[in-house]
């Protein structure tokens, strides 16, 4: 009986996963994604820097860039997906999901409101640059 009880919460705990929780990071980028904002914090002040005016598309092996933003010109780009700290990777502290592509990086966060997917990049250049997506 206990062993029936086990198999049961197994089956029933595969079948309540969605879809979604599956997807790697990369497959979460995949599509096109409308620049909503580009914005910086630095030094306790927050000031826009650009409202929409770009779309980054990306597929499995590039980025194409259309519009220029604050980092990137219009191009296509090759980049890459990585687990790893965003200042030094020999650190052992938390790794983060990290874009890399024309020789800048991101720390990458997904959420969603009403609906409607949110793409953030947080780039560490100067002070924090964090570009808001929708698709």
């Amino acid at each position: 009986m206990k062993k029936l009880f086990l198999i049961l919460v197994f089956v029933l705990s595969i079948l309540s996963c969605n879809r979604e929780d599956n997807f790697s990071i990369q497959e979460q980028l995949f599509g096109s994604w409308q620049l909503d904002n580009v914005s910086q914090r630095k030094d306790a002040v927050i000031i826009n820097l650009q409202n929409g005016g770009a779309s980054f598309d990306f597929s499995p092996n590039q980025l194409k860039i259309s519009g220029n933003t604050i980092l990137s010109n219009s191009g296509v780009f090759s980049y890459e997906v990585k687990n790893e700290n965003y200042f030094n990777n020999d650190l052992n502290e938390p790794k983060s999901n990290i874009l890399k592509f024309n020789n800048q990086k991101f720390v990458i966060e997904f959420a969603e409101s009403n609906n409607v997917q949110i793409l953030i990049l947080t780039n560490y250049s100067d002070g924090r640059i964090i570009y808001r997506f929708t698709k």
